[in-house]
């Protein structure tokens, strides 16, 4: 899950997009490996006023054992390089999207 907007509607704040969690090799079949966990969910927490947080789903076309992702030492989740990630791993598709709007809790 990433949080797209750190501060309001419009505008990217000064510490987004924070990765609120990154799970690779999630095969689906029982058989299969376990997921790997690379980041461990943490939950919406907007301080003020809403923002976005939208879970993306991947495929991976074609073969290749060596994604790249940040380790636990490396980890930074705000100000997460997305589209770094993205460019770092081309052979992962994009293939379902959701998204929803959070708002601190009154």
């Amino acid at each position: 899950g990433i949080n797209a907007e750190y501060m309001g509607l419009n505008q990217a704040g000064t510490r987004g997009p924070i990765l609120h969690w990154l799970v690779t090799s999630a095969f689906g079949n029982s058989s299969d490996p376990p997921a790997v966990t690379i980041a461990t969910y943490r939950p919406p927490g907007p301080p003020s006023p809403y923002h976005r947080y939208m879970f993306i789903l991947f495929s991976q076309e074609g073969v290749n054992n060596n994604l790249v992702y940040p380790t636990n030492s490396s980890l930074n989740r705000t100000n997460w390089d997305f589209p770094g990630f993205l460019k770092s791993n081309p052979l992962l598709v994009p293939k379902a999207l959701n998204f929803f709007y959070g708002s601190p809790a009154s």
